[in-house]
């Protein structure tokens, strides 16, 4: 008898279709996961893109630029907010005095080893101390004074001593001019008028003419300081004087009037009334010379290096809302005058910067 022939199915066909089935079930969930993740990260990059658009970006565009270095607006506010805390004076002439000190601090950092001019960090530490009234033998006193100040400024430590460096260059700097002077020298006692106008020197040579002495012609025409003395300048040495000045004192006649001889800010008239060679180089003058042959250095240097002030209107309201909080910034946008409003002073320095009430600054450097 022929058996009945029976159809064979695979074993376990239900499993196999229950386990494909879990498997397109799980990539369904890996790629919905995914996606929830995707999202979550699109979403997540979206907002710290905008805050560092809108909080930190703009903190790192330039405030002013000195031989390729660029000083940021956020280091900018930082300063700001130190000089507010150690002075009283108008926003705006605030924010030019901050440019001018960091402006003269990048020329002396690029122009230092060009000078052979050092500054230690002992030497720097050892001004702070004095400054902040510590001793400078005690290391831990110095740092936690340091500590202390960099919490009010917001600042880094290596931006805090940034300063003090800077400002140990300039006393070498002006170190190294002082040392340049000669102690004696050829002085001259000297009566000047400095005239600032065409008429007005025709008016001095008219009354010079008429016989007046010029101390006469100095105290009302002149307008150096030194016009309410009737011009006498005392005993100068050449440096102090206007170059052009100083050329012609050697070949000036003693009791002979001068002039006039075209100097940098006008026309000088002047005297010698006495001269006398080898006469000791006071403090006084050479105070009065260096100062001079800095402010030369520091003009010739910022042509040079090509120094550029980057603060547009949009750029310095932000680093005023960084430095002091919206409550100045509004009053400087109404009054560049003014003096910071009651309370917008920094007692408490956050990490995250005050959202400033003005668009940001613009993206170009």
């Amino acid at each position: 008898m022929a058996r009945e022939q029976k159809t064979l199915r695979p074993a376990g066909g239900a499993f196999t279709r229950s386990r494909a089935n879990r498997a397109r079930s799980e990539h369904v969930n890996h790629v919905t996961v995914a996606i929830v993740v995707a999202v979550l990260i699109a979403i997540g990059g979206l907002l710290g893109w905008g805050y560092y658009s809108q909080y930190v970006a703009p903190g790192q565009r330039a405030a002013l630029e000195v031989g390729g270095h660029k000083v940021t607006l956020s280091y900018f506010s930082q300063r700001l907010r130190d000089y507010f805390l150690q002075n009283t004076v108008g926003i705006t002439t605030a924010v030019n005095n901050v440019e001018a000190e960091l402006e003269q601090e990048e020329i002396l950092f690029i122009m230092a080893p060009k000078l052979g001019l050092t500054a230690s960090d002992q030497e720097v530490k050892d001004l702070i101390a004095k400054r902040l009234g510590v001793d400078p033998k005690n290391p831990a006193a110095v740092d936690a004074a340091i500590r202390v100040e960099l919490k009010s400024t917001g600042m880094s430590y290596d931006q805090y001593l940034s300063g003090y460096r800077a400002e140990v260059l300039l006393q070498k700097l002006r170190g190294k001019f002082t040392s340049e002077l000669p102690k004696q020298t050829t002085q001259y006692h000297l009566t000047a008028a400095l005239i600032l106008n065409d008429s007005d020197v025709q008016k001095a040579e008219q009354m010079l003419k008429d016989g007046q002495p010029l101390a006469t012609v100095a105290a009302q025409l002149s307008k150096d300081a030194s016009a309410s003395k009737g011009g006498d300048l005392g005993w100068v040495i050449p440096q102090e004087m206007d170059p052009a000045v100083a050329d012609a004192l050697p070949k000036a006649e003693t009791g002979k009037v001068q002039g006039p001889v075209k100097g940098k800010l006008g026309q000088w008239f002047f005297l010698v009334t006495e001269k006398q060679d080898n006469r000791a180089v006071t403090a006084d003058q050479q105070t009065k010379v260096v100062d001079q042959q800095v402010s030369d250095f520091f003009g010739k240097e910022r042509v040079a290096l090509g120094a550029r002030n980057a603060l547009d209107r949009s750029r310095m309201l932000w680093v005023v809302g960084q430095s002091l909080g919206p409550t100045a910034q509004q009053a400087i946008g109404t009054n560049p005058l003014a003096t910071p409003p009651p309370g917008s002073t920094p007692n408490v320095i956050t990490v995250t910067p005050t959202p400033a009430t003005t668009p940001a600054p613009s993206a170009t450097p």
